[in-house]
């Protein structure tokens, strides 16, 4: 087995040799007495600097090793990350097909739909992508939801829903489902804060009164320059550290302010401005999203009179993304935001009036 370098995931190192162990001898204090065996330079440092009477079994050992070197940890990667890969131009279609295969090999329970869906999104405008429509797959009806432009596709799924509807007639829910949430929703991250807010929710009553806001409206005006009937997402640019930052997605199903850590390196921001922070995010499935840090960032939104700044605490993740940052519902929520998807724009009050963000639909 090879000796482990401080260079690689320890999770796989571990497994090696656990599994080596099976073959040989499977008592816990052997196992204990030969892992030093595996380790060289700073990992054999760090086993000889274990405090007296830390380990009490191998379990023990295995939960210190991947604490120590979790940095080295291989980073998870999520089904969005699919729609970041592009065809480079220049790169042939089988170089493009290998790169985009190999990148799905490393995540977990990927759908097929969403293979498919991120393939074709990836493809450059070329004769391949234009008649892929034509392809089997196409015939068969398996594509119609994820290829643009066909207004018969768009005939077909309203036809296809209406049928559904009608093979599964509604039913009495029997349970309730509640937002899987994180970050600083709820104006803190400890329990207690959590409760206190969560008591002055409850309290609210009908003596209890909203601040006055100016009422928000999205008219076909705002629309102009959409391409229309589209399944777009709501992109902007924003303000960040004297820094235009761009491919912001404004996700209102998300309950954090997210900054990803190849950002945070880009713009060069100081690492004493971090602080800690000990929980985890979830999103769809129940896999945590490990998080660095975060860190307090003023944040501009709109250039001119009609602008608003705040400061916001970014939750860095590393993981592969197609965008830069996202912005939650917390952060609309203290903006007083409206968020208009098929208008793609965003509008917010300010002293000067309604400001207005237009998102960008080439990059969405």
């Amino acid at each position: 087995m090879d000796l482990y370098d401080e260079t690689t995931d320890p999770r796989h190192q571990l497994r090696n040799f656990k599994s080596s162990m099976y073959l040989a001898n499977d008592f816990d204090a052997t196992r204990c007495k030969a892992f030093p065996a595996i380790l060289t330079k700073v990992a054999m440092k760090w086993f000889d600097n274990l405090p007296p009477r830390l380990i009490t079994c191998f379990d023990d050992l295995a939960r210190n090793f991947l604490t120590r070197f979790s940095i080295q940890q291989d980073k998870t990667k999520y089904a969005p990350s699919l729609l970041g890969i592009k065809q480079e131009a220049g790169e042939t279609l089988r170089d493009y097909m290998e790169r985009f295969n190999k990148e799905c090999l490393d995540i977990q329970s990927l759908p097929t739909e969403v293979v498919i869906m991120g393939l074709i999104n990836g493809l450059k405008e070329k004769p391949f992508s234009q008649s892929i429509s034509n392809e089997k797959l196409v015939r068969e009806g398996q594509l119609d939801r994820y290829l643009p432009n066909r207004s018969d596709d768009q005939k077909k799924r309203r036809r296809d829903e209406e049928e559904e509807r009608q093979e599964h007639p509604s039913q009495t829910p029997k349970r309730h489902v509640h937002m899987i949430s994180g970050g600083f929703a709820g104006r803190a991250i400890s329990k207690s804060s959590r409760k206190k807010h969560l008591k002055e929710v409850c309290q609210v009553g009908e003596g209890t009164k909203l601040h006055d806001l100016p009422t928000i409206s999205f008219t076909k005006e705002d629309a102009e320059g959409v391409t229309p009937a589209h399944d777009n997402i709501v992109m902007i640019t924003m303000i960040l550290a004297n820094d235009n930052l761009h491919r912001i997605l404004v996700d209102q199903g998300n309950s954090v302010d997210i900054l990803f850590k190849s950002v945070f390196d880009k713009l060069g921001l100081e690492e004493k401005n971090i602080k800690d922070y000990a929980d985890n995010l979830f999103s769809l499935g129940d896999t945590p999203i490990w998080c660095l840090w975060y860190i307090p960032l003023y944040t501009t939104f709109r250039k001119g009179t009609r602008s608003k700044t705040q400061s916001i605490d970014y939750i860095v993740v590393d993981v592969n993304s197609a965008y830069n940052a996202l912005i939650g519902q917390t952060t609309l929520i203290r903006l007083a935001a409206v968020v208009s998807t098929p208008h793609l724009c965003m509008k917010f009050p300010t002293v000067e009036g309604i400001a207005t963000i237009k998102g960008d639909q080439r990059l969405a």
